[in-house]
């Protein structure tokens, strides 16, 4: 049972990436008002493996509230400092908190907030150049505190960005997020990305999701200014970067208004980086609705896996 365990738990999707990282993040693209305000010093340091930093720097510029592992005495209004590992490793940028830790059971601790990217990432050769730093930096292995003289090192290494801070409510802890590691140049980006490849690849469209016809994108359900993703008779797709039970009941929506015409219709919700175990357990119960998570081959087509009860975790391997 999922219950309040998350879908990755056992085996955790980043638990075999690398002892070295902190298998970090997962976002959720919420329309949320992000409210700078003064530069922090960081407090801690958080080990992330390439993949994770590329995916953040691609969707970055979405908006919306992240999730990150994290020391189980993080703060709210605390910053974290991103070490990239493997390669180029350095200073990427920081983590800014919005939540205290909650005990996380993959993490151990995690916390929501914002990334703050560098322009110019502080290249390890510059970290160990300073004593304070070399300390902490010279073997590093995971997520850390980061003493006073190494505060005040890193401080005077980089100049700071300001604080991001989320005005709007965090996610509801009623649900817990899931989510697929990152694969440098094999993520989407913006939904419409995921959209337009689907609709332009018939194994996908046909053969996976079982359209009838190659589907069209942005079409209104009867009698609604909505816009569905993607359509053809007998059936609707969803794609979303992040999906939680909000998104079931987008789709329960657009289905029940499609089905005004007396035929049957299914739903697909197609996911392209975090869904939660609730909605996973949710769809597991239907026969009209699919849980989707939608990978990029190296040759930019859709990878299509099915999120089922034998396959809770697809392409996290």
């Amino acid at each position: 049972m999922l219950g309040r365990v998350t879908l990755w738990a056992r085996p955790a999707v980043f638990r075999d990436v690398s002892r070295s990282t902190d298998r970090c993040f997962g976002h959720h693209r919420a329309m949320m008002r992000m409210r700078p305000s003064e530069p922090i010093v960081p407090t801690s340091v958080l080990v992330w493996d390439p993949a994770e930093v590329h995916r953040w720097a691609a969707l970055n510029d979405l908006g919306g509230w992240w999730i990150a592992g994290c020391l189980s005495a993080t703060e709210a209004g605390s910053r974290a400092a991103v070490y990239q590992t493997r390669e180029d490793q350095g200073i990427a940028g920081f983590f800014d908190f919005s939540s205290g830790a909650f005990k996380h059971e993959d993490f151990g601790y995690a916390a929501y907030g914002r990334p703050v990217p560098l322009s110019r990432p502080v290249p390890r050769q510059a970290l160990l150049a300073d004593p304070a730093l070399n300390e902490v930096f010279q073997r590093i292995q995971g997520k850390r505190w980061l003493p006073a003289a190494a505060q005040r090192s890193l401080a005077n290494l980089v100049s700071l960005p300001p604080f991001e801070a989320l005005d709007d409510p965090l996610p509801d802890e009623g649900e817990d997020w899931v989510w697929v590691p990152g694969r440098p140049g094999r993520d989407w980006g913006p939904e419409a990305a995921m959209q337009r490849a689907i609709a332009d690849h018939r194994p996908s469209w046909q053969g996976c999701l079982g359209f009838s016809a190659r589907p069209e994108m942005e079409v209104h359900p009867p009698g609604s200014d909505d816009l569905m993703d993607l359509w053809a008779p007998g059936s609707i797709g969803e794609c979303k970067l992040a999906a939680g039970l909000r998104a079931l009941e987008q789709l329960d929506r657009y289905l029940r208004l499609c089905r005004s015409d007396g035929k049957r219709w299914r739903g697909h919700l197609i996911v392209a980086d975090v869904y939660t175990a609730q909605l996973a357990e949710a769809v597991f119960e239907r026969r009209d609705v699919q849980l989707w998570v939608c990978g990029r081959t190296k040759a930019g087509y859709p990878q299509l896996v099915e999120v089922t009860r034998a396959n809770p975790r697809p392409l996290s391997n």
